[in-house]
Formats: C-alpha cells, sequence, structure tokens
C-alpha cells in the first residue's frame, strides 16, 4: 500500500493556521492512455478527503459572510424570490432603484426594463452584465433556475 500526502495550503480556502496535510492511502493506481493517474482508495480515506473539502468550503463561507462580502435572504425576502416572476424583478426591488431609474443606468427603456422583470423578453447576456453590476449582484443571481 502506498501512501500520498496532499497537502493543504491557507490560501484563501481555509483560516491561516489551519494548514495540514491530507494523508490518503493508495491501494493502487493505474495511468490511462491519455497520461491521466487514477487512485483506488479505502471509502473512509476517499470520504475523509471529501469531509476535509467540504469543511474548507463552509470556513471560505463563513469568512466571506464575516466580510460582508455575501449577504443571506431573510425569510421574508427569501419568500418574495420565490413569488417573483423574475430574479432581475427580485433583486431590482431589494437593492431599490425603480424600473425608470435602473433602466436609465442601463441605457434601456423602462418598458424593455418591465418586459425583461416579467419574462416576456429575454435580453442579451450583456445586458444582464450590466445589470448585475448595476444591482451588485452576480451574473448568475439574475438567470432564471
Amino acid at each position: 500500500m502506498k501512501t500520498i500526502h496532499f497537502p493543504v495550503k491557507a490560501t484563501g480556502d481555509l483560516h491561516r493556521g489551519d494548514r495540514r496535510r491530507i494523508v490518503a492511502k493508495i491501494e493502487a493506481y493505474a495511468k490511462t492512455g491519455a497520461g491521466e493517474i487514477l487512485v483506488v482508495l479505502p471509502l473512509a480515506e476517499y470520504e475523509a478527503l471529501v469531509e476535509s473539502s467540504d469543511i474548507a468550503a463552509h470556513k471560505k463561507a463563513m469568512a466571506s459572510l464575516a466580510r460582508g462580502e455575501t449577504e443571506l435572504p431573510t425569510a421574508e425576502e427569501t419568500m418574495a424570490r420565490v413569488e417573483a416572476p423574475r430574479p432581475l424583478k427580485f433583486w431590482r426591488k431589494k437593492r431599490g432603484p425603480t424600473q425608470s431609474a435602473l433602466a436609465a443606468s442601463a441605457g434601456i427603456s423602462q418598458n424593455y426594463l418591465s418586459e425583461l422583470e416579467k419574462g416576456g423578453r429575454k435580453g442579451d447576456p450583456a445586458l444582464f452584465k450590466k445589470l448585475a453590476k448595476l444591482l451588485k449582484v452576480p451574473i448568475e443571481a439574475l438567470i432564471e433556475d
């Protein structure tokens, strides 16, 4: 059995001082024709790797919340998002601008923005990128699930 050490560095994924090495006991490995190395390891080792990854992701998310870079919706906001016809309308109302103000900032008509919010028009990616920037949300937040 071969033991491999996978270093985990505190480069944003983990808090400073949380440097450690993840150890996995590889039972076997093989190389594909494309040069990719495949490994077989015990389930417990695999689960430990997944858990450590989940912990790192959790710590990163919590740090982002603490710095104010990420926001969590209230129960009322969650219901408003569910009830909104499109994410664009929810985020515009949450951020505060009127349709006229947001449309003017985006360089489109208020009627066009209204149609986007109702789903009557699609809009191009460049427009949604501009709207996301104006609303200070990632573009993914404006895309319908």
